[in-house]
Parts: C-alpha cells; structure tokens; sequence
C-alpha cells in the first residue's frame, strides 16, 4: 500500500539498462493485470490500484536500482 493506493509490484534484474517498454511484454502485462484483478476481487478491494517496476541493474560488483511508479496499465 502506499497510503491508500493498493501497489502491485514486478521487480527486474539486467545486466544493461533497457526501457521498461523492451522489459514487460503485451503478454505479461496482461498476465499480470489478471492477477491483480482476481486478488483485488478475492479481499474485496475498493479504491486504486497501480503496478511499479523496479529495475536492478549489474554493474560489476553493484546494482542500481531504480523504480518506476505507474510503469504501465
């Protein structure tokens, strides 16, 4: 939850930064959408909802990590 926004979140590992666009296929996203749907309608959820991407990128013996709120839908 991130007040009373309920955050569904799909975390990526890359050797090289790439767009979040070339991370998350058409597919998965919808993929995910359904799931999203099915647990909000499973616990009753009433109010919004929002998918964030974090990005972990490798960079010799570190990551960056960089998260991206309202990466799709």
């Amino acid at each position: 939850m991130d007040g009373a926004q309920l955050v569904f979140v799909e975390v990526k590992t890359r050797v090289r930064m790439q767009q979040p666009a070339e991370l998350i296929s058409s597919s998965k996203i919808y993929f995910l959408e359904a799931a999203a749907e099915a647990y909000i309608n499973k616990i009753g959820f009433v109010g919004e909802a929002r998918f964030d991407l974090i990005l972990l990128v490798a960079g010799g013996q570190s990551f960056e990590l960089e998260h991206i709120k309202s990466a799709f839908r």
